[in-house]
């Protein structure tokens, strides 16, 4: 498996993290909130920020999750380009490395969707 694929797995497990944090605590929805709003008044960002500006003015809560959780290639490249940092404390960030790393080894020999799908069980036990 390559990096990038490796990348894109540990992005969807800190996603579907950031997802029940969300779902458990709703007053953490200010923190991309303000993070599209700061990164927008920078001036330097990409396409995919105005695109999530959208996504926060058009869609629900529950359909934006839904779409950050996703193992859609929209969803992955979205995920690159993420306004929820801050959503995740350091420990919990540094325990869904430590949880990915530990579990898998990457060989080669293991089908990107079994690690999604193995690494989605682990991270249930984060919370």
């Amino acid at each position: 498996m390559n990096r990038q694929t490796r990348a894109d797995l540990r992005s969807l497990a800190l996603h579907r993290q950031i997802a029940r944090c969300l779902q458990e605590d709703p007053t953490l929805w200010s923190i991309p909130q303000q993070n599209i709003e700061r990164w927008l008044a920078s001036g330097t960002f990409g396409e995919d920020l105005l695109y999530w500006q959208q996504l926060f003015q058009n869609k629900t809560k529950e359909q934006i999750l839904e779409i950050v959780t996703s193992e859609s290639e929209e969803a992955t490249r979205l995920r690159s380009s993420s306004p929820f940092t801050g959503v995740l404390d350091q420990d919990t960030r540094t325990a869904i490395f430590r949880l990915f790393l530990a579990s898998h080894t990457f060989s080669g020999t293991s089908q990107p969707a079994q690690i999604a799908e193995s690494t989605k069980a682990q991270t249930d036990t984060i919370s």
